[in-house]
């Protein structure tokens, strides 16, 4: 629930495109990896083979995704300030890590 809530409080209007931008990277390569985690444990032992492989498509997938938006990002004429940026990203670090110790 925490993932969710911190991505709708950054995907919203009220936001600027780069703000959503930032957040959306920071969704895609960051918030998607504690679950990646937990597939490839399965794969490394050899369980789940239709589940591990599936994961490894999706994995590349959002890797695209983040990647994409920030190409996006660094096209933009007006970006944020670093600590803007740090700010949106260790904050969903911060998401993660919490839900990986939990």
């Amino acid at each position: 629930q925490q993932k969710a809530d911190w991505a709708v409080q950054w995907m919203n209007r009220e936001n600027s495109f780069a703000e959503r931008i930032v957040a959306f990277a920071a969704v895609e390569g960051v918030l998607f990896s504690g679950s990646f985690c937990a597939i490839y444990w399965l794969k490394k032992r050899g369980l789940m083979p239709g589940l591990t492989f599936s994961n490894e498509l999706i994995s590349r997938d959002e890797g695209l995704h983040a990647e994409f938006a920030c190409l996006i990002y660094g096209m933009l004429q007006q970006k944020l300030p670093d600590d803007v940026v740090h700010g949106i990203v260790g904050a969903a670090v911060e998401v993660e890590r919490r839900f990986i110790c939990e």
